[in-house]
């Protein structure tokens, strides 16, 4: 690739993750699509460096933003959103450390928040207390909650 066009990759890299924080590999699947996938895999390694090393790429600041905005705002669990970190190619040892940051208390008040106003809705479809408990931890379940955790909240949810 010649030497302008590298330049230029580099900038507009450049740009792409000032805007918003973004893992390695959505910035190399960026680059690809940008240069029609004429981009070496060496020159792709060699821009991903250069803005690891500028702090335009931080995969332990994303993962431990991830973490904390979708646990506050979508109220979403530990396994959606360890999933959903491994679909952005983020490493395990980083998202297992962004999750631990979490104190576990978090995680109960979260997912209360999430099933308080769902447990009146439930209340007037379910056929019994059992239908009721199950369409909780279907619930629970969804947004990506361990059962110690789900069966926990669901045990201080006032269901009868």
């Amino acid at each position: 690739m010649e030497a302008d066009a590298f330049k230029e990759l580099l900038i507009k890299a450049g740009r792409y993750t000032s805007k918003y924080e973004k893992t390695s590999k959505e910035v190399t699947e960026k680059l690809l699509t940008w240069s029609d996938g004429e981009i070496e895999p060496s020159e792709i390694e060699e821009i991903i460096d250069q803005l690891k090393s500028e702090k335009f790429i931080d995969e332990e600041r994303y993962a431990e933003r991830y973490v904390r905005d979708k646990l506050t705002m979508l109220k979403k669990g530990p396994i959606l959103i360890r999933y959903e970190l491994q679909e952005r190619g983020v490493p395990s040892s980083l998202i297992q450390k962004a999750l631990s940051a979490i104190p576990y208390d978090d995680w109960f008040s979260a997912l209360e928040e999430y099933l308080s106003p769902k447990l009146a809705r439930y209340k007037t479809k379910a056929k019994n207390e059992y239908d009721l408990r199950m369409r909780l931890v279907d619930a629970a379940y969804r947004r990506g909650y361990p059962s110690d955790i789900y069966e926990e909240v669901i045990d201080r949810l006032e269901i009868s």
